[in-house]
């Protein structure tokens, strides 16, 4: 139930992100859903949606309701390993939401805007959606973004397809666009080397290049296919 949407128009035909930076994208809708539940029944999101070239990346935010360790829920809400592991879910779950509203709104503003006491997920939903779509010609400002291979298919797919991440435990996804950018890839490290010689705010290390976020899935190939870079322009 966590945050997983389809990642995106997959009719043939067009172009689309690949795996890793997306320059010159853009959030064409970052809005507060009041019926996000199942077949449009009550329920609170944020649905977050990225255009890159002719695809959408969509994504689904809802409130941090479960906590888990080793895949397992921790359900003993009393216990200090319930309320250690819902810290954690919660800060993730907010420098998400940050990193999107930063690419529009200074940072200062966003905590201003955030300083008052919150009683809700609509009304967190509602200040950090505001805060983006009353800034002038948001839905036109250039992103940068940063695409990954679901960990494993989805439904009834039998290969795995490019998405937004679901958090930024691995880095940064989403940047205003920090111009041309030369690709630095080693077995250890993923890295963008701008034009003046310092980095992009991009980077992925050695466990996550290994890992099937940055390697399609392909369960029809002779031999099931894992770790085996594609484009996301191939589908």
């Amino acid at each position: 139930m966590y945050g997983y949407k389809e990642s995106g128009d997959l009719a043939p035909g067009k172009q689309g992100g690949k795996f890793g930076l997306n320059s010159g994208a853009f959030v064409t809708k970052f809005e507060y859903n009041a019926n996000a539940g199942k077949d449009g029944a009550a329920g609170d999101a944020i649905d977050f949606t990225v255009q890159v070239g002719e695809r959408e990346y969509r994504n689904r935010l809802f409130p941090v309701s479960k906590v888990y360790k080793d895949n397992n829920e921790i359900t003993d809400t009393a216990s200090e390993e319930y309320k250690v592991a819902f810290v954690k879910e919660m800060e993730l779950f907010s420098a998400y939401v940050s990193d999107i509203v930063k690419c529009f709104v200074p940072a200062e503003d966003l905590k201003t805007a955030l300083a008052t006491p919150i009683v809700s997920f609509k009304d967190y939903a509602q200040i950090v959606t505001g805060l983006v779509q009353r800034s002038p010609n948001w839905n036109k400002k250039p992103v940068d973004v940063f695409l990954q291979y679901q960990y494993t298919p989805s439904g009834d797919n039998d290969r795995t397809y490019l998405e937004l991440p679901k958090n930024v435990k691995h880095g940064a996804f989403i940047v205003p666009t920090e111009g041309a950018v030369t690709e630095v890839k080693t077995d250890s490290s993923l890295t963008y080397v701008k034009e003046d010689g310092t980095n992009h705010s991009f980077k992925r290390g050695q466990w996550y290049l290994e890992s099937a976020f940055a390697n399609v899935i392909n369960l029809t190939a002779p031999t099931a296919t894992i770790n085996t870079p594609t484009t996301g322009a191939t589908w």
